[in-house]
């Protein structure tokens, strides 16, 4: 009799997939297709599984350079969303200490190269630009022109002094002046809520030293011509000046086309 509940039990149980087929009567090729798709799906599912989740981790790639130009890209509203051949700019918001008059100056560090990402191993990562400083002095004065016809300061900031090119061939520099990227620009404020005019004005040449100022994680330099010397020698100002990094994109199409049109001219002025 438990024979016989036993045998109830099992043959009342649910086919297994292969029973529930003709599978004897599968010829051995098909059934070695058959298997090879299940192992395939399986497979599939598996790596399905393991790939899509959120993705948290920092941008890399084609996606960091999009963060890069989207904080850091000049003329805004007008770039693309590769860094790659633009040119890195520290512009410098200035009061002469003799004077009390604003400036703005330009010092173009190089043409971006690339970017490199420093991961510090706890889940925080720098980046540095590469640059490509070559010719930049010989030719100043093409660049100085493309740079105040694309990303001319505002004239309310001061009285532009120009724009001046690093020497050298090649360099490195950490973006946001410590390599951290933000996640966007954003005007000068200090914690009090003074502008940039007022700050600059409040400022003691003999009292400053070089400061970063972080506005929402976006950093300002602080210092003077006392720190920083060649400024004096470059622009003929003894100064205390606020300065932030720009990268001027030669690349999207009106910038490309206007670069081309200013090289040409340059060019010609030379033969």
């Amino acid at each position: 009799m438990e024979t016989s509940e036993t045998g109830d039990a099992f043959s009342s149980a649910p086919p297994r997939f292969f029973e529930s087929l003709p599978y004897q009567r599968i010829p051995l090729w098909l059934r070695g297709l058959l298997l090879a798709a299940i192992v395939a799906v399986g497979a599939f599912v598996a790596y399905e599984g393991a790939t899509r989740y959120p993705d948290t981790r920092p941008p890399a790639g084609s996606e960091l350079d999009l963060r890069v130009a989207q904080v850091f890209g000049t003329p805004q509203g007008s770039i693309d969303g590769n860094v790659t051949g633009d040119l890195l700019v520290e512009r410098f918001y200035a009061v002469d200490v003799e004077t009390g008059e604003h400036y703005v100056a330009d010092i173009l560090k190089g043409r971006v190269r690339s970017i490199v990402t420093n991961d510090h191993g706890d889940g925080g990562e720098t980046h540095t630009l590469l640059l490509d400083l070559q010719n930049m002095t010989a030719d100043r004065a093409f660049y100085a022109a493309y740079v105040a016809q694309v990303a001319p300061p505002d004239p309310s900031e001061g009285y532009y002094l120009g724009l001046r090119a690093a020497a050298g061939v090649s360099d490195g520099f950490l973006i946001n002046y410590d390599g951290y990227l933000p996640d966007k620009r954003a005007p000068f404020k200090t914690s009090d809520g003074q502008s940039l005019d007022e700050f600059l004005s409040s400022q003691s040449i003999d009292e400053v030293s070089p400061a970063l100022i972080g506005v929402g994680g976006y950093n300002y330099l602080l210092s003077s011509t006392s720190m920083f010397p060649s400024f004096k020698t470059d622009f003929g100002v003894r100064a205390i000046f606020v300065s932030e990094l720009l990268i001027v994109d030669t690349t999207a199409r009106k910038q490309a086309a206007t670069y081309f049109r200013l090289l040409d001219q340059y060019q010609s002025a030379q033969r």
